[in-house]
């Protein structure tokens, strides 16, 4: 019995590192809200969920249907909206922020200025992003549509940052030196 009660924290434990070096992949609820998902490890609360995605609990708990007083689970999934807060296509960042790629898949059928259209921006900065040379997508091609601000103090997640020299049109370095 001990043994698998280790084996399972250790798998969750592992799970977590995993979630959080893998491409951030955005998904869009019924009202075109993008978001993320995070699955709760342990040792996590709505407080340190906050800190990794620079957004307050205060936001993301009601938008999970959540209170803040009521308990959370171990492998509990949670929508993390992204905000004027916590995602960045253009504009100005706080001196201890760097930005993290966010990716979505588009479908069949789906083009880039039907990406950039979800997304609110354009087709030039998804070009940019991606180093693509035209508006041709492929579905079922990641493509980085902006980006997570995170604290780099705060959230694990900023060991795959990059600070950006450019505000307008960010371009990431190609071999993904932070």
């Amino acid at each position: 019995m001990k043994r698998t009660i280790v084996a399972i924290v250790s798998l969750l434990s592992a799970f977590s590192v995993l979630a959080q070096t893998t491409p951030l992949q955005v998904l869009l609820d019924g009202k075109n809200q993008p978001y993320l998902v995070h699955l709760l490890a342990p040792k996590e609360n709505f407080y340190s969920v906050g800190r990794i995605y620079n957004i307050s609990p205060r936001v993301f708990a009601p938008y999970n249907g959540l209170e803040l007083t009521s308990p959370l689970s171990i492998g509990q999934s949670i929508k993390i909206p992204l905000t004027e807060q916590n995602f960045w296509q253009t504009g100005t960042r706080k001196e201890n922020e760097v930005v993290v790629p966010l990716y979505y898949t588009p479908a069949a059928g789906e083009g880039l200025t039907a990406v950039s259209r979800m997304f609110k921006t354009d087709n030039a900065s998804i070009r940019s992003w991606n180093n693509l040379g035209s508006d041709a997508i492929s579905a079922g091609k990641r493509l980085i549509i902006g980006f997570l601000k995170v604290d780099k103090e705060l959230s694990p997640l900023a060991a795959q940052g990059t600070n950006p020299v450019s505000y307008t049109h960010l371009t990431l370095p190609t071999n993904r030196e932070v």
